[in-house]
C-alpha cells in the first residue's frame, strides 16, 4: 500500500485488497450471501482508494508531497448482509483504513515495514540507485516497477525515467543534489542516455549544426553556452569510466543546469548550446594539444583564418568532422577571441589527470597571465607558510594547496571559479588539486590555530610595520554568524592581526587585548588605537586603556578633530592634511575582505582557514603595489582588474618558466617600473626560474 501527498492531491494505491470472510452459520450456502460478498469484493476495488485519499486528503492538506511505502495492514469489518445497502461499506471502511494511514503519518516510520520518501523525485531515484546496484528486485516497496523485471538495467532505468518526462527530470535532478547521479549514468547505454536525454529535457538531435542557430537569437546560445560553462568549470564531469559518451554528457550537464538555474526554462536553444559545446569539445580534444585548440580557436574568432581554413587545419591535426563545432563556436564568440580562448580552456580541463603536472613542457594559455606578478609575494611568504606547516609527510601538499589558495584569493571571489580551470595557477604554486570548495580540516590536516598564531607573529615583520597607530574594526564573515576583528596599521595600510570573534560580545575585550599584548611583544611600541563606531564602548576599557598610547573613536563620515591629530601625530598623514585625505585612509575594509573572501562563495568553507588565507593573500597584494609608483592606495580589485587579469602565455621550458604577460589596461606601468621583465626563482619548484616577459615576445 502506497499513499502520495502531490502538492493540494492526494492519492492511493493499493497493490492488492485480500478480504476473508467469516460468514454465521445458516448463511454460508446462499446464493444472496455470495452475491453480497461480490459486490462488497467490487465496491472495495472501485471506491475504496479514492475513498481514503479524500479522507486523508481533508486531514493533512499540509502534507506536501511525501510518499510512503506500507508493506501491510490487517482490519477487521463486521456487516450485516441482510441489509439492503449492506454492500456499500466503502465510506466506513475507508474511515477506518484512512485512520490507520493517518496515525503510520504521524508516529513516522518506525520499522522496515512504512517507508517514506521525501517526494515521488526521491522514491524514483532510491529505485535507479538500487536497480544500478543490482538489488531493487528484492525490494518490496518497489513493486509498482516489477513490470520492468524483465528488461535490462539501462533500459528498465530509461523506461522508469520516460513513462512520465517531466517526474523523470525531477528523479534526474534529484540524483544530482545528492551527488549520485553518476552511478546511474554508469550503467546506462548509449542507446538509452540519448533516448532520456531527448524524451526528459526535449534534446535534438544530440549534435549541433548549422541550421540550428537560424532558430534560436544569438543572444538565446550565448546566454544557455555561458551557463553551461560556468557549470563545467566548477567542475569537469565525465569520469574516466564513460569516457566519449556524448549523451551521459549531456544528461550530466544539464541535470546540473537545472538545479544550479531552478528558475530558467529548459527548452530547445538551450539544448542546441549544449550540443554546440559537446561538439567543441570533441573537437578541440582531438587536437594535439591545449596549446594547439587555443590558436585554433583564436585565430578563427580574430579572423586569422577563415571557417575553411580553420577545418582544414583541425581535421589535420587530428580531429573529426569539425565543421560544425567550428560553426558554433565563431557564430557564439561574437569575434570575442579571449573568450574563445578561455571556453578552450575551460572545455579540456578534464583533459589532464589531476595528479600529472600542469604543463608537461608545452606552452598554455591563461586568463589571467598577471598573476605570476604576486610571484615574488608568494616565495616570501612560502616560508612562513612551511613554519605554519610544521613538519609531516604530507607538508608539500599542504604547502602547495594553501599557495593556490593565496593565489586564488589575489583574483578575487568573483573569478574564483575561473581561476580552479586556470592550469598555470596550479603550475605556480604547485599544487596539482582543482577544487577549493573542501577547504575544511578534514580534506586538510593542518593545524590551523597553531598556522594562525604562526602567521600573526610575522605578519608585523613581514609588512615593514611598527605598529605605531592602529584601526581597529570589526566585519562580518560572508555567509557565517560570526564576526571578524581586524587591527590596520594605518601608516602601512597592512592588516597586522585578524580573529574570528566569540559570539559573545562580552568577550571581545579578551581578543583585543591579547591582540595588542602580541602586537607590543613584537614591535616594542604601545601603540595609538583608533576604534570604530561600532565598538565605541570598548573605549572605557581600563585593560584597553592600560595598553595604548592613546584610545579614540575614528568614524570615516565625521573625522573627529582627535582622530585627525592622532594621524598626524602618528605621521600617518602629514600636518594639516585636508579632511577627505584622512576619511579615505580612514575607509571601511568591507570591500577588501568582501573581494578576499570566500564565505560568500562557499558558505561551508572553513571561516578560520578562509581568514588564514585573506590576510596573506592581502600582504601579497600590498607588496606587488608597492612596486609601481602611485599604486600602495589601490584596492585589490583595481590592481587585479588592471594588472593582473588577461589573457598571457606561459611556456615551460626545460631550464626556466616563461610568462608572456597579458596586454593588461596599466601595462605601460608595468613596463615604466620594470616589473613587465622580471626574473625570480621558485623554492617550491626546485629553484627553477620564472622569467616574464612583455607580451608577444
Amino acid at each position: 500500500m502506497s499513499q502520495t501527498a502531490q502538492g493540494a492531491e492526494t492519492r492511493i494505491t493499493m497493490d492488492r485488497w485480500l478480504n476473508t470472510y467469516i460468514v454465521a452459520d445458516g448463511h454460508n450456502g446462499q446464493a444472496a450471501t455470495h452475491d453480497v460478498l461480490r459486490r462488497i469484493d467490487r465496491r472495495i476495488a472501485e471506491e475504496l482508494p479514492a475513498a481514503c485519499a479524500r479522507r486523508l486528503g481533508s486531514r493533512f492538506d499540509h502534507a506536501g508531497t511525501a510518499v510512503w511505502r506500507i508493506r501491510e495492514l490487517q482490519f477487521d469489518f463486521t456487516v450485516d448482509i441482510s441489509m439492503p445497502a449492506a454492500a456499500d461499506v466503502a465510506a466506513s471502511w475507508s474511515e477506518c483504513v484512512a485512520g490507520c494511514i493517518a496515525e503510520i503519518i504521524e508516529r513516522g516510520a518506525e520499522d522496515d515495514g512504512i517507508l517514506r520518501f521525501a517526494d515521488r523525485a526521491a522514491y524514483q531515484a532510491q529505485f535507479a540507485l538500487d536497480l544500478a546496484a543490482g538489488r531493487a528486485w528484492s525490494k518490496w516497496y518497489f513493486q509498482e516497477f516489477f513490470s520492468l523485471a524483465a528488461l535490462t538495467t539501462s533500459r528498465a532505468t530509461r523506461e522508469m525515467l520516460t513513462r512520465e518526462p517531466e517526474q523523470g527530470v525531477q528523479a534526474l535532478l534529484h540524483l544530482v543534489q545528492i551527488a549520485r547521479l553518476d552511478e546511474i549514468l554508469v550503467v546506462l547505454t548509449d542507446g538509452d542516455a540519448e533516448a532520456i536525454y531527448k524524451q526528459c529535457f526535449g534534446g535534438t538531435a544530440g549534435f549541433y549544426s548549422p541550421e540550428q542557430s537560424f532558430s534560436y537569437s544569438l543572444t538565446e546560445l550565448s546566454l544557455w553556452a555561458g551557463r553551461l560553462l560556468e557549470i563545467w568549470n566548477q567542475e569537469p564531469m565525465r569520469p574516466a569510466s564513460i569516457a566519449h559518451k556524448d549523451f551521459h554528457d549531456a544528461l550530466r550537464w544539464i541535470a546540473r543546469l537545472a538545479v544550479r538555474f531552478p528558475d530558467a526554462e529548459i527548452g530547445p536553444a538551450m539544448c542546441a548550446a549544449l550540443d554546440g559545446l559537446i561538439e567543441l569539445r570533441r573537437v578541440l580534444a582531438a587536437l594535439p594539444s591545449a596549446f594547439a585548440a587555443d590558436r585554433l580557436v583564436r585565430d578563427l574568432v580574430q579572423q586569422k583564418r577563415s571557417l575553411e581554413h580553420a577545418i582544414t587545419l583541425a581535421l589535420n591535426q587530428g580531429a573529426v568532422s569539425p565543421e560544425n563545432a567550428l560553426h558554433f563556436l565563431l557564430k557564439v564568440a561574437e569575434s570575442d577571441h579571449d573568450w574563445a580562448a578561455q571556453v578552450a580552456a575551460v572545455l579540456l580541463r578534464d583533459q589532464r589527470p589531476p595528479n600529472h603536472a600542469a604543463f608537461a613542457g608545452e606552452s598554455m594559455i591563461t586568463p589571467f597571465g598577471g598573476i605570476f606578478l604576486i610571484g615574488p609575494a608568494l616565495v616570501k611568504w612560502n616560508q612562513v607558510l612551511e613554519m605554519a606547516i610544521g613538519e609531516g609527510p604530507e607538508k608539500k601538499e599542504i604547502a602547495g594547496f594553501l599557495r593556490y589558495l593565496i593565489l586564488a584569493k589575489c583574483l578575487g571571489n568573483s573569478r574564483t571559479l575561473d581561476a580552479m580551470a586556470d592550469p598555470a595557477l596550479r603550475l605556480l604554486s604547485g599544487c596539482h588539486r582543482s577544487h577549493l570548495e573542501d577547504g575544511r580540516q578534514a580534506c586538510l590536516p593542518l593545524d590551523l590555530p597553531f598556522a594562525q598564531m604562526v602567521l600573526l607573529r610575522n605578519l608585523t615583520a613581514l609588512t615593514g610595520c611598527e605598529g605605531r597607530c592602529l584601526l581597529v574594526e570589526t566585519v562580518s564573515a560572508p555567509s557565517q554568524t560570526g564576526e571578524v576583528i581586524l587591527l590596520r596599521d594605518l601608516a602601512r595600510d597592512e592588516w597586522i592581526y585578524g580573529a574570528v570573534l566569540p559570539h559573545e560580545t562580552a568577550h571581545w575585550e579578551e581578543v583585543l587585548v591579547s591582540a595588542l599584548e602580541l602586537i607590543r611583544e613584537l614591535t616594542g611600541n604601545v601603540p595609538y588605537l583608533l576604534l570604530r563606531p561600532s565598538l565605541a564602548t570598548l573605549a572605557e576599557s581600563k585593560a584597553l586603556q592600560s595598553r595604548a598610547d592613546r584610545l579614540v573613536t575614528a568614524d570615516p563620515e565625521e573625522i573627529s578633530s582627535e582622530a585627525a591629530e592622532v594621524l598626524m601625530l602618528t605621521r600617518c598623514v602629514p600636518a594639516s592634511t585636508p579632511p577627505v585625505s584622512v576619511a579615505h585612509l580612514l575607509r571601511p575594509c568591507d570591500q577588501d575582505f568582501a573581494y578576499l573572501s570566500f564565505g560568500n562563495l562557499w558558505p561551508d568553507f572553513d571561516v578560520e582557514l578562509d581568514l588564514f588565507g585573506t590576510l596573506i593573500a592581502r600582504a601579497a597584494l600590498k607588496q606587488f603595489a608597492r612596486q609601481p609608483m602611485g599604486f600602495q592606495s589601490s584596492s585589490p580589485d583595481h590592481l587585479c582588474r588592471n594588472f593582473i587579469e588577461g589573457v598571457g602565455i606561459v611556456h615551460d621550458r626545460p631550464e626556466r618558466i616563461e610568462v608572456e604577460l597579458p596586454r593588461s589596461p596599466l601595462f605601460l606601468v608595468l613596463q615604466l617600473s620594470g616589473l613587465a621583465r622580471q626574473a625570480y626563482a621558485v623554492p617550491w619548484l626546485e629553484g627553477r626560474e620564472i622569467c616574464l616577459l612583455p607580451p608577444g615576445e
